[in-house]
């Protein structure tokens, strides 16, 4: 329990990074920041790991926003 957890932790850090490297060469691309900020959300929620679970899947309500 204690490994998945810390493999979880591991796993959306590693997300959020992944995140604002991605911001980060959308910016230095030139587009605009409105095409950017949709851009980083569709990144962003692929890879949630909430969005592969199924929306009444009991017992992980702490995972929902």
């Amino acid at each position: 329990m204690l490994k998945a957890g810390l493999a979880l932790l591991r796993m959306k850090a590693r997300r959020k990074k992944g995140v604002r490297v991605f911001r980060r060469q959308l910016k230095h691309s030139g587009l605009s920041k409105e095409q950017i900020k949709g851009l980083v959300a569709d990144y962003e929620q692929i890879g949630r790991l909430r969005s592969y679970l199924p929306g009444d899947l009991r017992g992980f309500r702490f995972m929902r926003s």
